[in-house]
């Protein structure tokens, strides 16, 4: 499989089939899915997370195989994109501020305040809870949170990019504190979230600590 820079996460959960954010070229992401075994026809939802080239690089190649998705933006999208969307899909949604269910144990954390704003999703197996993030430029902590408000118990897991490339030792110590007092159990630190951050959680969480990248299945 191909590996570039960018973000695409495929996630079975209440019996559909979700990709979080296509990566940044959908060529790309299609043959990795293939190589997965995996259909674009398969998928019941599409959720981009933020405007950002590499997140949303490859909608264009799912929708061309999927016209009957339904596609998950926010407010923060571009006007024009959205307009666009609502041809090209089976359903579009646009989030506001507020959390959104779309269905059991699956919610939208809500257009988070950030540059650019961002949305999470936030899901509950019955077994294990996780909240899942594009880039987490509002913050891990901050979207944590606001998935332990949403479900009304601790997040387990924090997947995804942590946004934590740039930022300073002191920084990356507050984030892996703040995510431990909220209980979280275990992470998947990945793309954005540096070297210098994955080593921290590392130290932090131990074997609860996953790697990320292509082609990496998590649970089953």
């Amino acid at each position: 499989m191909t590996s570039l820079w960018g973000f695409a996460a495929l996630i079975r959960v209440g019996g559909r089939t979700i990709l979080f954010d296509t990566g940044s070229n959908g060529r790309v992401l299609l043959k990795n899915m293939a190589a997965l075994g995996l259909a674009a026809e398969s998928l019941d939802l599409l959720f981009l997370s933020h405007i950002h080239w590499d997140h949303i690089g490859g909608w264009d190649s799912i929708l061309e195989l999927n016209p009957r998705a339904t596609v998950v933006v926010h407010e923060g999208f571009s006007k024009h994109l959205i307009r666009d969307l609502r041809g090209l899909c089976g359903e579009l949604v646009v989030v506001g501020a507020d959390p959104r269910p779309f269905g059991q144990g699956l919610f939208s954390t809500g257009m988070l305040d950030s540059n650019p704003p961002e949305q999470a999703l936030v899901i509950d197996t019955g077994e294990a809870t996780a909240a899942i993030s594009g880039c987490a430029h509002p913050g891990m902590e901050q979207i944590v949170g606001r998935g332990a408000a949403i479900l009304g118990k601790s997040v387990d897991w924090a997947i995804g990019g942590f946004h934590l490339m740039d930022a300073d030792p002191v920084r990356i110590e507050q984030s892996v504190r703040a995510l431990k007092a909220l209980g979280v159990i275990g992470v998947v630190p990945t793309h954005c979230t540096g070297d210098a951050a994955k080593e921290a959680f590392r130290r932090a969480f131990g074997s609860a600590c996953l790697n990320g990248g292509v082609g990496r299945e998590i649970g089953g």
